[in-house]
């Protein structure tokens, strides 16, 4: 939202208390991704942070068309899920979760997805 003038300075400052009064902290939403790079980077370098905003993150990443984000936090996934594959298959998860987003956008992430993951467990079930 555009802040030009008193209304919607009022309006904005309305929506923040009505967010803010809540138990809990609103999670990241497209606005905050969108407009805060720095929020981006302290999701995305961070595992515990990375699940907790983990949706939103890869979503945001796909609909901007940013490859490199993409890219990123595809890496992050896979070396996370790789390195203990029993405690974070959740990654796995993630990455499945928005799998038509990312085939409508991105397909060749779908082959490459399946292909990493299958030599990742493979490689483990044969040791």
């Amino acid at each position: 939202m555009k802040i030009s003038n008193k209304n919607d300075i009022i309006n904005q400052l309305k929506n923040y208390k009505y967010k803010f009064l809540k138990s809990t902290l609103p999670l990241s939403d497209y606005y905050s991704l969108k407009h805060y790079d720095k929020w981006v980077l302290y999701i995305k370098d961070n595992k515990e942070r990375l699940l907790k905003y983990d949706v939103e993150l890869l979503t945001f990443a796909i609909e901007e068309y940013n490859l490199d984000l993409i890219k990123d936090i595809y890496k992050k996934y896979i070396n996370y899920f790789e390195k203990d594959l029993k405690n974070n298959k959740m990654f796995l998860s993630i990455i499945a979760s928005i799998m038509l987003l990312l085939n409508k956008y991105y397909p060749d992430y779908i082959l490459r997805y399946i292909s990493e993951t299958i030599m990742i467990t493979d490689f483990f079930f044969i040791i």
